[in-house]
């Protein structure tokens, strides 16, 4: 397959099998999986199921300080905030509206990037974000556009998720060392996210085992595993192969696939308002992902 051709590829499968965790995690909350239970075992599973490729592979984690501080800020803005609070709220918002959310990180990223000196300003993509910020007040304003006019207040605690992978991107792109692969950095941030999941699971009375008949909230999360194992490691190989930006610019597939499983899977039909706010933030994603403006370069 052309080189050119392939990083296509791997973000388009990765980012549809991304948008059905929002419907994947409503089950889930749905059948009464506590939500740092549920975390914690997304985590801890796609761990087992990615050990036995690392070991034939023989692509250990390297334990440097430098390797290890990686790890540790990828775990825990990567993957055990964002799914932990995605968890939270997934019981009060619908999937397809929680899809839309996502879509922000690009657009925070390059927005803390600004803050922290990483990137100028360019109004085209100043324009972006105000596309994006105009999406998100379509979905939190209108009483027509949440099923719960209350529903907007977990809304806000949503925004937590593109937050956290906004920090997760400028994190790994000042941390991440020359000689991580995608293996080894999927391995150790599924590790680090497993290991503070544990103890904030026992101390809050979440702890949760299997038991049988399977329920399909526990489908559901065996599912969850499954992608998590994948994506991870899909996700260092994109950014290896064409770059952050490009990765970035799969929030919109992710979208589009997150309303789509939700019609599949729970029968919504979104309002026009969330389709207004799909509109607007794929037009901010557009913007301020064009690849034809060159970043500043900022060493860690």
């Amino acid at each position: 397959m052309p080189t050119q051709i392939l990083p296509l590829v791997l973000l388009i499968g990765g980012e549809i099998c991304f948008g059905a965790t929002f419907s994947i995690t409503r089950l889930a909350m749905d059948e009464g999986i506590p939500f740092f239970a549920y975390t914690f075992w997304s985590s801890f599973g796609a761990l087992i199921l990615l050990f036995p490729v690392i070991v034939l592979r023989r692509n250990f984690p390297v334990l440097s300080r430098q390797h290890l501080w990686f790890y540790g800020a990828s775990g825990i803005f990567g993957l055990a905030l964002p799914y932990t609070m995605l968890a939270v709220v997934a019981p009060h918002i619908p999937p397809a509206t929680l899809s839309l959310v996502i879509t922000l990180a690009p657009i925070l990223t390059y927005a803390i990037a600004i803050i922290l000196k990483m990137d100028r300003i360019h109004w085209i993509r100043m324009v972006g974000i105000a596309a994006g910020v105009g999406g998100v007040f379509c979905v939190l304003l209108p009483k027509t556009s949440l099923p719960d006019p209350s529903a907007w207040v977990w809304m806000l605690v949503a925004l937590t998720v593109p937050f956290s992978f906004a920090a997760m991107a400028i994190l790994a792109a000042r941390l991440r060392p020359i000689s991580a692969g995608s293996y080894d950095s999927a391995f150790g941030l599924l590790a680090v996210a497993t290991l503070v999941l544990v103890p904030i699971m026992a101390a809050t009375g979440q702890l949760w085992i299997f038991t049988g008949p399977m329920s399909d909230g526990d489908w559901a999360l065996i599912v969850y595993m499954i992608i998590n194992a994948g994506f991870y490691v899909l996700l260092y190989e994109i950014i290896r192969l064409a770059g952050p930006v490009f990765f970035s610019s799969g929030n919109f597939v992710a979208t589009l696939a997150g309303v789509v499983w939700a019609i599949l899977i729970f029968g919504e039909i979104p309002s026009y308002w969330i389709w207004i706010a799909l509109a607007l933030l794929t037009l901010g994603l557009f913007l301020v992902n064009r690849t034809n403006v060159k970043p500043v370069t900022v060493k860690p």
